[in-house]
């Protein structure tokens, strides 16, 4: 059976999908993909992620800052499928999709550099720190270009 792990780029944070056929993912306690409260622009239920036969996918559950996969932002309940390195937008909460096959060697990059992810070797705290500082200057762009609003 293949693993579905989503990465925030920024900090790099793994979030391993549990081997259900609907993972709810936002900010709420109760999703299964819980992300931190801080990132104001994920509404508290922003989306599923969907796995069964045809492979994993993800649907908008109507946030309102949308979901974005390859560019493309979907309308309340429009699902997208997802593939390996495909990039997810969550408002302004950016994740890549790994897709482990337990037959295949895979090397887990970051777009940005193509440092190599190891499983036991997160970032440093200054690589974080730098990440976080390249995500905060991009913000003001990124909430203009998509008209994303703060939520509570």
């Amino acid at each position: 059976m293949k693993t579905t792990i989503l990465v925030h780029k920024a900090t790099n944070t793994r979030y391993e999908l549990p081997e259900k056929k609907e993972v709810p993912i936002g900010r709420e306690k109760n999703c299964d993909i819980q992300i931190p409260q801080k990132f104001t622009s994920v509404s508290r239920h922003h989306g599923t992620i969907i796995q069964d036969e045809k492979g994993v996918s993800i649907r908008d559950n109507g946030s309102k800052n949308r979901t974005r996969v390859r560019g493309k932002s979907l309308s309340k309940d429009e699902c997208a499928s997802l593939s390996n390195g495909d990039i997810i937008h969550l408002g302004n909460y950016i994740l890549e999709v790994i897709i482990l096959d337990p037959n295949e060697e895979v090397k887990l990059t970051t777009d940005s550099d193509k440092k190599k992810i190891t499983p036991d070797g997160p970032l440093t705290e200054a690589e974080i720190v730098e990440n976080l500082l390249k995500i905060e200057e991009d913000e003001d762009l990124n909430n203009k270009e998509f008209g994303l609003k703060e939520l509570e």
